[in-house]
């Protein structure tokens, strides 16, 4: 079928193709879900992330403005901006260059970095283990000096 036939159908009617099925209560459930959420945003080069909303529980979008990226939510509206914060520093981590799933946050203040959505004891135990790995190298580096 060609796209701009496909495009014209609705929602509901792609959710019921790829769901494939026959059974009258599944088809329903399908047409009620369509009816009772809103349309996603249109994909970016970054793709659409979601997460939770902390008001509602419902499904939140990443999309983006002159001011950069935030988070609105499908249910109740909530706009929230796209920030993390440092754990140690408390101050706003700056975004990856390239704003994608594995791209980097980083604390202006510290060496601490973070993955978006990323809890705060992960980027501690992340810097923990960054601090150990620095420790066993000074530890090499300093037995090797001693032998030469």
């Amino acid at each position: 079928m060609p796209d701009f036939a496909d495009e014209a159908r609705s929602r509901a009617a792609r959710l019921l193709r790829m769901a494939d099925t026959d059974d009258p209560r599944e088809r329903e459930a399908l047409r009620a879900y369509a009816d009772a959420t809103p349309d996603p945003p249109l994909m970016d080069a970054d793709g659409i992330a979601t997460r939770g909303c902390s008001a509602c529980r419902r499904t939140m979008w990443q999309q983006r403005d002159e001011a950069g990226p935030l988070w609105v939510c499908s249910g109740c509206g909530r706009v929230e901006d796209d920030t993390m914060r440092c754990p140690a520093c408390q101050v706003p981590m700056a975004p990856p260059a390239e704003l994608s799933e594995a791209g980097r946050w980083s604390c202006p203040a510290c060496p601490r970095v973070a993955v978006r959505g990323e809890p705060a004891t992960q980027i501690e135990w992340r810097e923990q283990d960054r601090l150990h790995a620095i420790a066993l190298l000074d530890e090499v580096i300093s037995e090797r000096h001693g032998e030469g």
